[in-house]
């Protein structure tokens, strides 16, 4: 489960409050005994709806992916790699040196709707 700290470092702009929430509400929701691979999953399945709702919190999404693969917490080693990736897109066409957000707004929402629960 993402610690709320590391959710609270990547999403520290305006709407971070209601994403922690969600989070929160959904960890409350499962129980010890629950797969750590399939709560992971089913937070990837939040993320997707939380970027549906809110297309420009791609970059912060991006962040919080790659806080949570630092952190061990991913569903399996394919989305371990591309979670760290995510985030290197978005710093990449914020930069010029390669892509676009576009880009990386299209790779994001294509990992999570893989990988979500």
């Amino acid at each position: 489960m993402p610690d709320e700290a590391l959710i609270d470092a990547a999403l520290s702009e305006t709407k971070r409050g209601e994403l922690v929430s969600a989070l929160n509400r959904f960890a409350a929701a499962t129980g010890p005994d629950d797969d750590d691979a399939a709560v992971c999953w089913a937070i990837l399945g939040e993320l997707h709806g939380w970027l549906r709702d809110h297309p420009d919190d791609g970059p912060r999404i991006a962040r919080a992916l790659f806080e949570m693969a630092a952190a061990g917490e991913y569903p399996d080693m394919e989305a371990e790699s591309e979670m760290y990736m995510l985030d290197d897109l978005y710093e990449l066409a914020a930069t010029g040196i390669h892509g676009s957000r576009a880009e990386a707004d299209g790779c994001l929402r294509e990992f999570l709707e893989r990988h979500a629960a």
